[in-house]
């Protein structure tokens, strides 16, 4: 659906999207610009504020909200949803299975290439505030086919940060906006991660939203962590 987009928000990948106008935040849409631009749905996963979306609705602008993906029949209904306002929905319907279907069958072969390795400790890190995958989250789950994660907490936050950085993580994966002083100023400085050069910064945005880019992030750190017998087996198994 990629072209049928005539603006983004200021989060969007700057790279993917620079030909693009930025519109503000969710919080803080920039909703005459908006309106100008008349588009016929304005697509949000952060609701907006009731005053904002009243205004583009008595604008004719309809306004579809998405929520965060919790399993992949989720993300599934994200692909379908967004594809089916351009689409149409019998293709939409398609395009979801396919998508899902990919994500899912790279996922089983990596799950399968790791049967008797020794999975490595990771945290995903997404901002110098602590926030974290818990156990509870679906990034937790999605990094779980490939290393094991052990932060406990609750939808993103550990009350006890200090005890996430003493728990010495083989692994962490953090957000590009932080850098290393960062994390080891969040204490992760004498962590097992920091000492094999197996700290990775990622564009986390690409896991707001569980997509096919995220897990081949996933699948490239996962390469890189245990090397290339993981590389040969899942080659192997496409193959076939």
């Amino acid at each position: 659906s990629q072209n049928a987009l005539i603006a983004v928000s200021n989060y969007c990948n700057k790279y993917s999207f620079e030909h693009l106008m930025t519109v503000g935040t969710p919080l803080l849409p920039n909703v005459d610009k908006i309106i100008q631009l008349a588009p016929d749905y304005v697509i949000v996963q952060t609701p907006l504020s009731e005053v904002d979306k009243v205004k583009l609705e008595q604008n004719g602008i309809m306004v579809l909200q998405l929520n965060a993906p919790t399993s992949f029949d989720d993300v599934k209904e994200i692909y379908r949803s967004v594809t089916a306002l351009t689409h149409g929905s019998e293709i939409a319907t398609f395009e979801a299975q396919r998508v899902t279907d990919s994500i899912v069958q790279k996922l089983n072969l990596y799950g399968k290439a790791l049967e008797n390795t020794d999975k490595k400790d990771a945290v995903m890190v997404f901002n110098t505030y602590g926030m974290v995958a818990t156990k509870d989250t679906f990034d937790a789950d999605i990094l779980a086919n490939f290393f094991d994660v052990t932060i406990g907490g609750k939808n993103y936050y550990n009350e006890d940060f200090a005890s996430v950085a003493a728990s010495n993580p083989q692994v962490i994966i953090a957000s590009d906006y932080m850098t290393e002083t960062d994390l080891v100023n969040m204490g992760f400085g004498d962590s097992e991660a920091f000492a094999n050069g197996n700290v990775y910064f990622v564009n986390i945005q690409q896991f707001e939203s569980v997509s096919a880019k995220a897990i081949d992030t996933l699948c490239g750190i996962a390469n890189s962590v245990y090397g290339d017998g993981i590389t040969v087996q899942i080659s192997a198994e496409t193959t076939e």
